[in-house]
This record gives structure tokens, sequence and C-alpha cells, in this order.
């Protein structure tokens, strides 16, 4: 007869010492449960409701908060900007709207919008000022297009204004109002632009006028100071200068055939006296030397200019002779009775040599003056040079302040033409292409998006919750996990057995935890929309009254809010 149970091979080290070592061990610090065989799927399968109530909690608290978020619109207006080609003010259209941009959404622009519209009332009372404005001016967006198209005679482009908020009628009103201002501020800016520069130019034309009569004047005045030194003047003073010197020449020529007659005539009047060896001869030292320095002058000129050393200096020693005989005159009948002849010879050598005396003493006049007269020609060729320079300096100060001057008026012109133009609207004008209207769906939140999300992060919240459980919980659920864990054989395996009682209470608990589950998931709701919106759900509104507290404030206000909500 074979036995119930068969027998099985005994396990490895299977001595009851060892039993004993590892039940005192497990009994003293029980080692972690290692789950190998069991399937993640499984392990889910059986903390299912676990999963479900942390997926549920996290997606009921997403779902709600999301739902309590406000709309968020956004209105947009399309202005197209017109460029004339003979608009004059200079800049771009970007950087003309930058400044445009600067000027509308200052401080003072923003605030009176927002007292106008009454917007952000949330936010008016508990924020300074300050702040709202600055939100404001972040929610205020300007988009300039990049292509410049041609219309005729004129560039057009455009640019996009929008604002956002969460009343879509009022952002409509603001984002028109604003597109209203940047028209405005634009023709208001371009206008005084012009007239700033017209009065400018205006102001630096008029200045840049008298400057330049003032070199004018200057140059006239240099003109009458240094009159025949003038650099235009040059070849005439050279004429004259050489006129001058020609009968200088030819002054010097006669006055040495006037001292060689005169030379020759005493000669003969000597030579007369022969015949009366007993007369005395008396003979003028002063004039034979002077005219031996004519005849010298005379031979020097023919080989050298006037401004040789030696011709100086023979014109020197017959000046010096000259001023003798001028403060010591020859006189004629002297000559005569120191030559004596016979009478009517020396009568006429008298008379020759009296008409050659004054001849020579003209002519010596007469070279003098030349002189004199080559000396200041001279001169005035000398400083040329240097009157030149002067001129020069006055002129180019004078050419620049003309350049400078014929640039002003041409600018001037261009200024008045661009003030005309802008008098009369014809320069860069700003039209409304498309207005803003109310929009109809809102931009933000993007609930579709948030609530996959949530889904996604409750569902891995579920998950990880599960394991992190499963992982804690010391228990066996698969035999393998079992035979994996203890060297004791697993003889056999039953599975639970349920009495109806036990199908019963295992209902009423399900039923029980249900309700809690519901209750903690619709306490978790009412909390998040307390905390985010700051009141209690609209349904709830007329409950806190039903059961006012003693101290006037209900339970759901000092739960939800404080004890501060009933003072408020």
């Amino acid at each position: 007869m074979q036995p119930l149970f068969p027998e099985l091979p005994p396990a490895a080290d299977s001595s009851s010492s060892h039993l004993l070592d590892v039940r005192g061990q497990a009994a003293i610090n029980p080692p972690m449960r290692q789950t190998k065989f069991e399937s993640p799927v499984h392990i889910l399968w059986r903390r299912k409701w676990l999963a479900l109530f942390v997926a549920s909690a996290l997606l009921t608290a997403i779902v709600t908060y999301v739902s309590t978020l406000q709309n968020v619109y956004k209105a947009e207006a399309t202005v197209l900007v017109e460029r004339s080609q003979f608009d004059g003010v200079e800049g771009g259209a970007k950087g003309r709207l930058a400044v445009l941009t600067q000027r509308i959404l200052s401080y003072d622009r923003l605030a009176e919008l927002i007292e106008r519209f009454q917007l952000y009332p949330e936010l008016r009372g508990l924020v300074p000022l300050e702040d709202i404005v600055a939100r404001m001016r972040g929610e205020i967006q300007l988009q300039q297009q990049e292509s410049t198209q041609r219309r005729g005679a004129r560039s057009v482009t455009a640019f996009s204004l929008s604002y956002q908020g969460r009343d879509p009628i009022k952002i409509a009103e603001v984002t028109n109002t604003l597109t209203d201002f940047y028209i405005a501020e634009n023709v208001k800016v371009r206008k005084q632009k012009a007239d700033g520069r017209t009065q400018f130019l205006q102001k630096q034309l008029e200045k840049m006028r008298t400057q330049l009569e003032a070199k004018e004047q200057a140059i006239s005045v240099f003109k009458e100071q240094h009159i025949g030194e003038l650099p235009e003047q040059l070849s005439a003073i050279l004429a004259t200068l050489e006129r001058l010197n020609d009968q200088l020449r030819l002054n010097s020529g006669k006055l040495a055939q006037a001292n060689e007659r005169r030379l020759t005539l005493i000669q003969q009047m000597q030579d007369s006296n022969k015949n009366q060896p007993d007369a005395p001869v008396v003979l003028d030292s002063a004039q034979l030397r002077l005219q031996e320095l004519y005849q010298r002058l005379q031979q020097l000129l023919i080989d050298y200019s006037d401004k040789y050393p030696d011709v100086i200096q023979v014109r020197s020693e017959i000046a010096a002779l000259e001023r003798q005989q001028a403060g010591k005159p020859a006189d004629p009948e002297d000559d005569a009775n120191a030559l004596p002849g016979p009478q009517p010879q020396i009568d006429s050598f008298k008379l020759q040599l009296s008409e050659v005396n004054a001849e020579i003493k003209a002519l010596t006049t007469e070279e003098r003056n030349l002189q004199l007269s080559v000396n200041h020609y001279q001169a005035r060729v000398e400083a040329v040079p240097r009157v030149e320079r002067q001129l020069q300096k006055l002129q180019r100060d004078y050419d620049t302040k003309e350049a400078r001057y014929l640039s002003l008026q041409q600018q001037y012109e261009e200024a008045k033409m661009v003030h005309t133009i802008e008098r009369h609207e014809q320069g860069e004008r700003f039209e409304v292409l498309v207005p803003a209207t109310p929009p109809k769906a809102p931009i933000a939140p993007k609930r579709r998006q948030f609530y996959l999300a949530g889904l996604a992060m409750s569902l891995a919240l579920g998950a990880g919750v599960v394991f992190l459980r499963d992982k804690m919980d010391p228990s066996f659920h698969v035999v393998e996990d079992l035979r994996a864990f203890s060297p004791v054989p697993v003889l056999v395996s039953l599975p639970r057995i349920e009495t109806p009682v036990d199908l019963r209470r295992k209902r009423w608990r399900f039923c029980l935890h249900t309700v809690a589950a519901l209750l903690l998931l619709y306490g978790l709701s009412v909390s998040t929309y307390a905390v985010a919106t700051g009141e209690l759900p609209p349904h709830l509104h007329a409950l806190p009254h039903a059961w006012p507290s003693a101290l006037g404030q209900t339970y759901f206000e000092q739960f939800f809010f404080g004890s501060q909500t009933a003072t408020q």
C-alpha cells in the first residue's frame, strides 16, 4: 500500500539546527521579501482599488484646479504703415515704433487706461499701482512685419498690436484705444520733429549767414589794406618793375653819355688853353671822379643786374658825390675862368657845359626817383607771398563757411518741404487695417493639455504608490516567491475559502470604503476650489449660513479660510 503523500527528496541543508537558525533569524530580523515571479500587471490588479483611489485623488485635484482657472482672451488689431517717397522725416519705421511704444506704454498712459476701463479689479487695492501697470505693459505685445511692399509711390508695411485679459469686450476696447494712441502719437511726433528741424535749421542758417558776411568783410578790409600787394596784381607789379628797370637802365645810359660829353667839353677847353701856356689849368677832381664812376656803372649794368653788390656800391658813391655837388654846385663860369681861352670859343664851351650840367642834374634826379620806385615795387613783389598766405587762410575760412551755408540752405529747403508734407499729412501714415474685435475663444488655459497631463501624472502616481506599498508588504502572494525565500519545502497551496458571511462582510466593507473614498474626493475637490479661488463653490454659498457658529463664523469658513473671514 502506497503512502498518501509521496516522499519528497530531502532539501539541501534541511537539518533541524539550520531550520531553527533561520526561524530564529527571521523572528529577530525578518528579511525583505523579494518579488521575482509575480508580474507587475498582477500586482496592479491585486491593488487596483489603491491605485484607482490615488489616481482619482490627484486627477480630481488637477481637474478642479484647472477648471477654476479663468479664461484668458487676446484681442489683436493690424495697423498699416504707408510711407511716401517724399517723406523726409529721418529714421525707419522700426525705430519710430520703438519711440512711440515708449511714449504710449508710459506709466501715466497705462494708469489712465486702467482707471478708465476699470481693469484688474481683483488686484486693485491689494498690490501697488506700479505692479499693475507693469503687468499690463507685459500683456501688450507689438509685432512688426518684416516684409515691405510697394504701392505706387508709397512703401507699405504693417504691425500688429495685441492685448490679453479676462474680459473679451474690454480687451477689444483697450486694443482699439491703444491703436488710436499710436496713430495720434505718430502724427504728433512727426509734426513736432518736422517743426523742430525747420526751426533749428533756420537758426543755424541765420547764424551761418552772419559768420559768412563777417568773413566777406574781413577779406574786403584785408584787400584794401594790401592794395598793390595782392597775388592777382603780381603780374602788373612785375610788368611795372620791368618797365622801371628799363627806364633806369636807359637813364643810366643817358647819364653816362652826358658825363662823357661833359668830359669832352672840359677836355676841349683844356686843349684850347694849350695855346696859352702861361694860363693856369684848374681841374675839378670831383667831377672827374664822378665821370669815372658813371663809366664804371655803365659797364657793370651791361653784365650785372641792379642788385649786384658792385653796382650798389658804385651807385652809393655816385649818390655821395652828387650830394657834395648839390651842396656846392659846379659853376660853368668858374670852369670857363679856370680854363681861359679864346673868348668866343670859351663862351661856346661855357654854354654847352652849362647845358650838360643841367642835363646831368636832371638825369641824376630822375635816376634817384626811378630807383626809389624800383625799390618800392620790389618790396611789393617780396610782400606778395606773405599776403597770399594770409589771403589764402581767409579764403579757406570763407569757403568753408560758404559750403556749410549752402548745405544748410539746402537742408532748410528740404525741411520746409517736409514740414508742408507733414502739415497736409502726406508723409508716413498709420491706418487701421483690421480693428480689434471681442475674441470668442480663449487662448489660455489649455485645459485639454492640462487634463491629459493630469491623467498621465495620476496614473503614474497610482502605479508608483501600488508598487511602493507592495514593496513594503512582507506577505507572500505567489508560491514561487515563498520557495525562493525559504529553504523549507512547500507541500501544498490552498485557495482562499470564503463563506457567505465573509462575502457579505466583504461587500459591506467595499461599500463603506467606496463612500469614504467618494467623500474624501469631494472634500479634496472643495478644498482645491477654495484654495484656487479663495471662496467656496457656488453650490455651497448658502450652506455655511445654515449652521452659524457661536462666534458668528461658520465651520466651513473656519476650516477653509481661517478665523478672520467673518471679521473681514
